[in-house]
């Protein structure tokens, strides 16, 4: 046994280990059944992320007020290492980041207008880049390390990380 093994994080309340059950319950019931059918559509369908909203996995960390779950990041830390651990690609990373750019830079109204639709999965939302430079300047920053680990270039690269469904792309 090693040092990691027995391990435990401070930010393991017991609200968020029994928020941890239900999200890898619910993953294997829902998400892993379907996982040959999401990869040859490209991604998961719109029934995927009402369920998802249902469970409370979508936007777990931010306020009740505004339709999320009312945790802490721990909440958000824990369905990412539980889709991680199923190896599910759910997505749902970008769709939290530009839930908490409405929290933090949006006006009261449209905290109240998006933020609940987005929790609950009515509304799917994207980061999308305008211009071949920006999607490029984009990905250079978040692969700056995985460059450095493998000795790549990213010149010639294209990324396009606009899901086929997204209804909000912000």
């Amino acid at each position: 046994m090693n040092a990691l093994s027995s391990y435990t994080c401070r930010w393991l309340t017991e609200d968020v280990e029994a928020f941890r059950r239900t999200v890898r319950e619910f993953v294997h019931r829902e998400f892993m059944p379907v996982q040959a059918q999401w990869r040859a559509n490209h991604g998961p369908d719109c029934g995927a992320w009402k369920a998802a909203g249902c469970v409370g996995v979508l936007l777990p960390d931010l306020d009740a007020e505004f339709g999320g779950g009312g945790g802490t990041y721990a909440h958000q830390a824990v369905v990412l290492e539980e889709l991680t651990r199923a190896g599910v690609h759910f997505g749902c990373v970008a769709h939290g980041i530009v839930g908490h750019y409405i929290y933090a830079y949006g006006s009261e109204a449209q905290k109240r207008r998006w933020l609940p639709c987005m929790a609950r999965g009515e509304l799917v939302a994207a980061i999308a880049m305008t211009s071949r430079m920006t999607r490029k300047m984009f990905m250079a920053r978040l692969l700056t390390v995985r460059e450095a680990e493998t000795k790549r270039k990213l010149a010639g690269e294209e990324f396009d990380g606009e899901p086929a469904f997204s209804k909000s792309q912000v």
